[in-house]
């Protein structure tokens, strides 16, 4: 053994260059008398790592309740303590984390869209307006209302499902179960709009031209409204601390 000596204060760390690599120690505090000598053994990171697991048991408390138990086996009662604390403090962190990336990347998605959507929006108006200032105001009746609200809902989830697929895109192949069901379902999306579209097709000739640029105005106003509450509040969950997972019970000290 070679032995060294350093200097350190207790609360900030100490790193020194060896020959072998960097040393690096952070002595947060210590609760001893004075003289006390302490032998530090450093441990290969794997079998750390392995050991840590066959020492901790993760339980669900009755089926799919949701909550789960938590234990640690060591003959220590402090580092039981302290392991099972900092599991706790690591879960949510890490917890709040993933939500803000979840968020962070659904808004981009999100805010990719809004200025067309906008644009798209300011053309419909003036298409609209100046159908209105040729033939007069529109009439419409409760079965194009309806119709109306149907193409509305339809390009409404087909949004939502294109913002879904944007997300999981960059965690799953598109051969994963999950893609290829969201796949499936923007299919069946696109041929319910068709399917809406179509009627809208059997509206007399009279009436389709008046009939199209009012609800593209709505549909395109309603979408736009809706990703713009989404990016608002998904602005919030990124900025935020708080998740929606809870430590029930923190460890005490057995």
């Amino acid at each position: 053994w070679n032995k060294r000596e350093f200097e350190g204060q207790i609360g900030i760390p100490l790193k020194k260059k060896l020959p072998t690599g960097e040393f690096s120690i952070l002595v947060s505090d210590i609760n001893a008398l004075p003289g006390t000598h302490f032998t530090l053994i450093q441990s290969n990171f794997e079998a750390m790592v392995d050991q840590l697991q066959r020492s901790l048991s993760i339980d669900e408390l009755g089926r799919n309740s949701g909550l789960l138990t938590v234990a640690f086996q060591s003959t220590s009662r402090d580092l039981s303590h302290r392991t099972l604390k900092g599991i706790g403090q690591a879960y949510l962190e890490q917890h709040i984390e993933r939500k803000a990336e979840e968020a962070a990347k659904t808004l981009g998605f999100i805010e990719t869209q809004l200025p067309k959507l906008r644009e798209d929006l300011s053309v419909f108006e003036k298409q609209l307006t100046e159908h209105k200032k040729k033939h007069g105001w529109l009439v419409i009746t409760d079965g194009q209302r309806n119709l109306i609200n149907a193409s509305s809902a339809a390009r409404t989830r087909l949004l939502q499902l294109q913002q879904q697929y944007a997300e999981l895109e960059t965690r799953y192949s598109r051969d994963h179960p999950n893609v290829q069901a969201l796949i499936s379902a923007i299919a069946l999306q696109n041929e319910e709009i068709t399917r809406v579209d179509s009627m809208i097709d059997n509206l007399p000739q009279a009436d389709q031209e008046g009939f199209v640029f009012y609800r593209n105005v709505q549909v395109m106003g309603d979408l736009y409204s809706n990703l713009l509450t989404v990016s608002q509040q998904l602005k919030l969950i990124r900025s935020s601390q708080v998740g929606n997972v809870r430590v029930v019970d923190w460890p005490q000290m057995p």
